[in-house]
C-alpha cells in the first residue's frame, strides 16, 4: 500500500506543480510580471532543487510579484567562461529577465570570464557562493559563518538530546577549515556532554580508517551523526558497521546517503535569500559594486 499511494502523492504534486506554471505564465502574459531567470547546473538541481523546493520558490516568486523560469544549462558548458556566457545571455535576452540568479557552479564558471554585464547596466545579475564576491555581480548571496543552517540543526538536534540518552558523534574533516568551523559551531551551539568528536585527518580516507571510526561509535552507542563534511564520506555510510545509523548532511551530499538514514539536511532557503531583492525597489542593488547578501541556510528534517 505504501508503494502505491506514494507514487499516487507524486503524481498529484506534479499535477499541481503544471496547474501552477500554466496559471503562473497566463498571469505573467496578462499581468507582463517580470521574469526572474535561474540558470542551474544539474549537480544543484538534483540535490537542493528537487520538485518540492521548486514549488517553494515558485510561489514565493508569484507572492513578490515576479515569474519564475528556470534553464538547466549542462555540465559540459561550465568548463568555458564565454560558452556559458554567451548561453546565459541568450537565454536572458529571450525571456527579457530583469533579474539573473545563477547556482553556484554556475556562477563559479561565470567569473571565469569576467562581468556578463556592465553593473549598471542590463539584468540584475545575482550570484551564489564565495566566487560571487569576486566581481561582475550586483547581488552576492554568500552563507553565513558560521551557517545559519547548522546552527538550526544543533537547537533541534539539542530538543532531540533531551529525549535520548544516546552519544551524538560530530564527524568532520578536522584540516578543511569550512567543515571546522561548522563542527566548532554546532558543538558549541548544543554544548553537551553527550557529543563526541570524531575530527578526522584529510589523509583518513580508506576503509580501514572509516570502519575503526564506525567501530568506535557503535561501542558508544552513538545513534545520529552529524557530518559538516567529510572526505570519502562513502566509506563511512555505506560500510555495514553504519547500518542503523542516521545522518545529519550538507544538502549538497544527500544523495550519498540512503534515504532510510538520511536524518536531515542543511540547505538554502531561496525564496527567503531572495525576499530582499524581490521587494519592488529592488533595483536599488544596481551600481558599480557587489552587494553582499545573506544566502539563507535553513534545517530541514
Amino acid at each position: 500500500m505504501g508503494k502505491p499511494r506514494k507514487t499516487a502523492l507524486w503524481i498529484i504534486i506534479f499535477i499541481v506543480f503544471l496547474i501552477l506554471v500554466i496559471a503562473g505564465t497566463t498571469v505573467m502574459v496578462v499581468l507582463q510580471r517580470p521574469v526572474v531567470l535561474f540558470i542551474v547546473d544539474p549537480i544543484y538541481e538534483d540535490t537542493s532543487f528537487p520538485l518540492l523546493r521548486r514549488l517553494e520558490l515558485y510561489k514565493v516568486s508569484m507572492r513578490n510579484g515576479w515569474f519564475l523560469k528556470v534553464e538547466r544549462v549542462g555540465l559540459d558548458l561550465l568548463y568555458d567562461a564565454k560558452t556559458i556566457q554567451d548561453t546565459i545571455k541568450l537565454l536572458a535576452e529571450k525571456t527579457q529577465s530583469p533579474m539573473l540568479l545563477l547556482s553556484p557552479l554556475v556562477t563559479s564558471a561565470v567569473v571565469q570570464g569576467g562581468p556578463l554585464y556592465p553593473l549598471d547596466d542590463g539584468p540584475l545579475v545575482v550570484g551564489m557562493g564565495i566566487d560571487s564576491t569576486k566581481g561582475g555581480f550586483n547581488i552576492a548571496l554568500v552563507a553565513d559563518e558560521p551557517d545559519s543552517g547548522w546552527l538550526e540543526a544543533a537547537d533541534e538536534i539539542r530538543r532531540k538530546d533531551a529525549s535520548t540518552p544516546m552519544p551524538i558523534a560530530v564527524l568532520y574533516t578536522e584540516d578543511d577549515v569550512q567543515a571546522s568551523v561548522q563542527a566548532e559551531a554546532f558543538i558549541n551551539r548544543v554544548s553537551s556532554g553527550k557529543l563526541v568528536r570524531f575530527g578526522q585527518p584529510s589523509s583518513a580516507n580508506t576503509t580501514r580508517q572509516a570502519q575503526a571510526a564506525l567501530t568506535r561509535m557503535l561501542d558508544l552507542g552513538v545513534l545520529i551523526v552529524v557530518c559538516p563534511y567529510v572526505k570519502s564520506l562513502d566509506l563511512y555510510v555505506l560500510d555495514p558497521l553504519g547500518e542503523g545509523l542516521q545522518w545529519v548532511v550538507d544538502e549538497s551530499f544527500r544523495n550519498v546517503i540512503p534515504k532510510n538514514l538520511l536524518l536531515g539536511t542543511i540547505g538554502d532557503d531561496l525564496g527567503a535569500s531572495l525576499a530582499p531583492i524581490f521587494e519592488p525597489a529592488s533595483r536599488k542593488f544596481g551600481g558599480a559594486g557587489t552587494i553582499i547578501l545573506p544566502r539563507v541556510r535553513v534545517y530541514r528534517e
